[in-house]
């Protein structure tokens, strides 16, 4: 847990994946889905993860909003958000218990996020290339790639 919480100012988007695995929820990265998480003591941590998720879509969103032809692209970016921000106001349904209305929309909610990210990088990257857009720049080199 300490090494999780101690990488603090340095942004890993896997961070809270290693926080829960590091913690002992009795879940498991490989199996389990992320949303289990909010059904145990670490709900508080999963619904940051989540917030994180929906901050990041529209910092994308506004990043590449001013790239000609990435309108559809925006559009689905802020989808994402809106979902993934929802998303920890509708916990998953237990296992083994029986599906709910709060259940069924947490489906919902995480199909569209998935759909919607997926569908953001498939109409983003012909406009940013053809723009020649460089969004990624290693810290260590500062070279373009």
């Amino acid at each position: 847990v300490g090494e999780a919480l101690a990488r603090g100012g340095d942004w890993d988007p896997l961070a809270f994946v290693d926080l829960c695995e590091a913690a002992r929820t009795g879940l498991s990265a490989l199996r389990d889905p992320v949303s289990g998480y909010a059904l145990t003591r670490y709900r508080s941590a999963y619904t940051v993860a989540a917030g994180a998720a929906a901050v990041t879509g529209v910092a994308v969103a506004l990043l590449i909003s001013q790239i000609p032809g990435t309108g559809a692209a925006v559009g689905s970016l802020s989808a994402f958000a809106v979902a993934r921000a929802l998303i920890p106001l509708f916990p998953m349904d237990a296992p083994g218990t029986a599906r709910s209305v709060r259940g069924r929309t947490h489906s919902i909610l995480a199909t569209v996020a998935f759909a919607t990210v997926t569908a953001s990088a498939f109409l983003a990257w012909y406009p940013l290339a053809a723009a020649g857009e460089q969004l990624v720049v290693p810290h260590a080199t500062g070279q373009r790639v």
